[in-house]
């Protein structure tokens, strides 16, 4: 269990008025990672740009693919309706 008086992070006030603010601690995470190397840091932003692009484009493909083939097998099937909106 933490610690309330054991306080880690940046001090934030919520609300308009400083005297009914409401107060949280956030964990800066910022301070952990400052001295790492990012991933593909020597390459060019428009070449991580282009890499990005084409990623994301097969990310989409494989899960449209994934969904819309279902999507068509159940219309393509026939099946007999039932529940509260079939006819009687």
């Amino acid at each position: 269990m933490a610690d309330p008086s054991n306080r880690v992070g940046k001090v934030v006030t919520f609300g308009h008025c400083p005297s009914e603010s409401l107060v949280a601690i956030i964990a800066s995470h910022s301070d952990n990672n400052y001295h790492r190397n990012r991933m593909l840091s020597f390459l060019p932003a428009p070449v991580i740009g282009v890499i990005n692009s084409i990623l994301l484009g097969i990310n989409t493909l494989f899960w449209c693919i994934l969904l819309y083939i279902p999507a068509v097998l159940k219309l393509v099937v026939p099946h007999k309706a039932s529940g509260f909106c079939a006819p009687s």
